[in-house]
């Protein structure tokens, strides 16, 4: 099922510091057939039955706020607050239709981008789990590194 989005991001910039705030909603075009295969065992053979069920995924937002402070020419450190959420969307994968819990996760995130050529630059950041709502909320550290493709 194709899901549409629509969002839009802001920056603001000051000599040495830059703002950013962003915001994205994702929606599905419509209901999808999803499958299951069961199976049993009679006399040590295994038998297959595909069951098929109808569902609906669910809609989606995240929002983002960065705060940047370049520390020097070729290293930017920041700050980012988000939010990912998921909400409403069913299954029937039960034979009754039965609602997905909405899910929240909000993480706080340091980190520092240092630029090693004028194309390549390393990001890394640690992301703290500061609240949630049917998730799991784990420390993870993301390490990137990025290419520039634009030519100037």
């Amino acid at each position: 099922v194709a899901k549409t989005y629509v969002g839009t991001q802001f920056k603001y910039r000051l000599k040495n510091m830059a703002f950013t705030a962003s915001l994205r909603y994702g929606f599905p075009m419509g209901e999808s057939e999803d499958a299951d295969w069961r199976y049993r065992v009679v006399l040590n053979e295994f038998s297959y039955e595909r069951h098929t069920y109808r569902l609906a995924h669910p809609s989606s937002y995240s929002a983002l706020l960065e705060v940047e402070y370049q520390l020097f020419p070729f290293v930017n450190v920041f700050l980012d607050l988000a939010q990912d959420a998921f909400i409403g969307g069913w299954s029937e994968r039960t034979t009754v239709k039965t609602g997905f819990p909405d899910r929240k996760f909000t993480i706080l995130s340091p980190g520092i981008e240092v630029l090693l050529t004028s194309k390549f630059w390393l990001r890394q950041q640690a992301i703290f789990g500061i609240a949630g709502q049917n998730t799991l909320a784990p420390f993870s550290i993301n390490t990137s590194l990025m290419y520039n493709f634009f030519p100037f």
